[in-house]
């Protein structure tokens, strides 16, 4: 059974307009634009100014308070990636940051949902739901709400780096923690793909880089979607 976006799991605070303001949690797409060309140079990415150029200008901010736009980036696998945008969360936090070390990202560990778009590499805005799919009740497990078209993968990770105060602010109580949804993981010892990584931060400021099964229920934890 596959989720659309679910609006009514989401809290009205959730749902002020901010016209076209950035939150105070985000940065806008033009800072990121220049985030992005500034390690292209230093870290040698070799992105091109037509790469840059094919963007275009970045969409509209959208209007629901977590929702967001993100300058997505995929380097020539998959692995490249996720590796990339985890090294840079981890120098953007403030505080400790932990990831569980059972998370391989190689190809007989991780991989896109079957039917996702081909991986490429590219530069690409999109306009990411952060609070979709959020039941503070009983939760919602990712194998319900996932979908090959809808549910980011490294988008989100990129939005980690971008937003380091989005993680700072994470409570599951106004701002969800989130689950990965476009990932499929294998970990040693379970049964192969049925996993999927996951953001939090815990109450002692820890941001946590974990995994759990796509049959859990975290009423605390969002699982983002695209919006357009």
């Amino acid at each position: 059974m596959f989720v659309t976006r679910n609006r009514a799991l989401v809290q009205p605070r959730f749902t002020a307009t901010i016209g076209q303001q950035t939150p105070e949690i985000f940065v806008s797409a033009e800072r990121q634009l220049q985030i992005v060309r500034q390690k292209n140079i230093a870290c040698g990415w070799r992105f091109s100014e037509t790469d840059f150029a094919a963007l275009g200008n970045p969409p509209s901010w959208p209007s629901q308070r977590l929702c967001a736009v993100v300058l997505e980036i995929r380097f020539s696998t998959i692995s490249a990636t996720f590796e990339t945008a985890w090294n840079l969360i981890k120098l953007s936090q403030r505080g400790q940051v932990w990831r569980w070390d059972k998370i391989k990202s190689d190809e007989r560990n991780l991989r896109l949902l079957p039917g996702a778009q081909i991986h490429q590499r590219g530069l690409r805005w999109r306009i990411v739901d952060l609070a979709a799919n959020w039941d503070e009740g009983s939760g919602v497990r990712p194998m319900d709400a996932r979908n090959c078209r809808t549910s980011p993968d490294c988008a989100l990770l990129w939005a980690a780096w971008y937003f380091p105060e989005w993680i700072h602010s994470m409570d599951g109580v106004n701002i969800p923690n989130i689950w990965i949804a476009g990932y499929q993981m294998t970990i040693e010892g379970y049964e192969p793909w049925f996993h999927l990584p996951h953001l939090s931060k815990d109450t002692s400021q820890l941001v946590r880089f974990h995994a759990g099964s796509s049959d859990y229920r975290r009423p605390k934890w969002a699982i983002p979607e695209f919006c357009e």
